[in-house]
């Protein structure tokens, strides 16, 4: 299957447990979250540890996800913002 479905669609499927769509939902937009991670984060290890709490969650909550809303890389940037807190310390 050569055709590349789009993060939305991607997001949709993983709702309904599609493992394969969720790891392609990843490689379609983990650069986006890693960038704002780092960011907010300062420095890799905790950018790191964001990005894992993010999609964690974004995998347990793909079926809360309304495109009205939001785009899916806006939605995963709340998550991880959310995220962010529990992974950095402050300077």
């Amino acid at each position: 299957m050569s055709t590349t479905a789009d993060p939305e669609t991607l997001l949709g499927r993983a709702a309904r447990g599609d493992r394969d769509a969720f790891a392609s939902f990843y490689d379609q937009t983990s650069h986006h979250v890693y960038r704002f991670a780092l960011l907010t984060a300062g420095a890799p290890e905790p950018a790191e540890q964001v990005c894992r709490t993010t999609y964690l969650r974004a995998w347990h909550r793909a079926g809360q996800y309304d495109a009205r809303s939001a785009s899916p890389i806006a939605w995963l940037i709340s998550l991880a913002r959310d995220a962010g807190p529990e992974h950095t310390t402050a300077a």
